[in-house]
């Protein structure tokens, strides 16, 4: 089965990522991926316009660059950035290493 990655960031510590986690793992059944549990990759307490100091976005950059992963699953493009330099520079970051991008509800994000 295709391998993918979720990634969640909630802005307030205390805030659950449970819904956004489980609402990753269905869009990526629907779209015929597989997600371990190493790959849902998590930031609690940080703010969308940084991305630097985001330790789970970190980790799951690092996983791109050494696994063969298809896909990122995301609630939307927000939770990688609120800058729009830098969420494009991670999209294209993504597209060179042949990793699709899907948001909840959305489906497929294309450049």
């Amino acid at each position: 089965m295709k391998q993918a990655a979720i990634y969640v960031r909630c802005v307030r510590p205390d805030a659950s990522s449970q819904e956004q986690k489980s609402a990753c793992l269905q869009a990526a059944a629907l779209h015929g991926f597989e997600v371990s549990e190493e790959h849902v990759f998590t930031d609690h307490g940080v703010s969308g316009l940084r991305v630097r100091h985001r330790s789970g976005l970190s980790a799951l950059r690092k996983t791109l660059k050494d696994e063969s992963m298809e896909a990122v699953v995301l609630q939307d493009l927000s939770r990688l950035s609120r800058d729009i330099r830098q969420l494009a520079g991670l999209l294209r970051e993504f597209e060179e290493k042949g990793v699709r991008v899907i948001e909840v509800g959305r489906g497929e994000c294309r450049r």
